[in-house]
């Protein structure tokens, strides 16, 4: 009925089929708080309280270890096709400034474009420790076991 070349073809176009869709998947993924542009609008320096702030737009994502006056909302947008690295579609940071009365004083915000790539060390940090060879890890255990013998034998007495 169907000649063995044409099965192969159509069972390997189904296959290439599922694999490139599946391929072609877009994730887009939301980390941390957006502050909306109306939310931000709504916010009112030397108006505002802390409080008023938090009922307005919520938690700040943090509050400054350096500056319990300081908050700060941060958040992104990242995309990602299957297997490849996600990319930065949207980075938003708000920083709030309170006095000590706890009126809002300062809003600052930055976006994608005061992201500075890091590239990390591919040094190494020495440290001071014992590598542990095969023996070291027989011995180790010997004396774990031989412990637990000694406290098994004075439990019984």
């Amino acid at each position: 009925m169907f000649k063995k070349p044409f099965v192969f073809s159509v069972a390997l176009f189904c296959v290439a089929l599922s694999v490139t869709t599946g391929c072609e998947r877009v994730r887009v993924q939301a980390h941390g708080k957006q502050v909306s542009k109306d939310e931000l609008a709504r916010l009112k320096v030397g108006e505002h309280t802390k409080g008023d702030v938090l009922a307005l737009i919520g938690s700040p994502t943090t509050i400054s270890p350096f500056d319990e006056n300081t908050w700060v909302y941060s958040g992104h947008h990242e995309s990602r096709v299957a297997f490849l690295d996600p990319a930065l579609d949207k980075q938003q940071t708000i920083l709030l400034t309170f006095d000590q009365e706890g009126l809002l004083r300062g809003i600052n915000s930055r976006g994608k474009e005061s992201v500075v790539p890091v590239n990390p060390s591919d040094a190494e940090t020495p440290s001071a420790g014992q590598q542990s060879t095969v023996l070291n890890k027989l011995f180790q255990h010997q004396r774990i076991f031989s412990s637990r013998e000694k406290h098994e034998e004075n439990k019984g007495k």
